[in-house]
């Protein structure tokens, strides 16, 4: 997988979506999973998202996009790639 978003390397990226998220108080956890795909989910009404420690940093972007799309992000500030990124969900990250 490719990432469309030019302006940032993988880490830079990762990070960053990593922080929107922490704003918007999505809590991140690292665990061994069977399935070993982690994803976003709600515990109670808190959202989560889990990965696993060798899930690959193009996965955990994928994840951490998916989770934003679902979310309301109008209230912190996102570049206009990433927020580009967040309406078109057909887009190979």
């Amino acid at each position: 997988m490719r990432l469309n978003i030019r302006s940032m390397d993988d880490r830079d990226l990762e990070k960053y979506l990593r922080d929107a998220l922490k704003r918007l108080g999505v809590k991140i956890r690292t665990e061994q999973l069977e399935d070993g795909s982690g994803g976003f989910c709600r515990l109670d009404t808190e959202p989560l998202i889990v990965i696993p420690p060798s899930l690959e940093r193009s996965k955990r972007i994928e994840i951490f996009l998916g989770a934003l799309r679902k979310m309301d992000t109008s209230g912190i500030f996102l570049p206009p790639f990433i927020r580009e990124q967040l309406e078109d969900e057909t887009d190979d990250i």
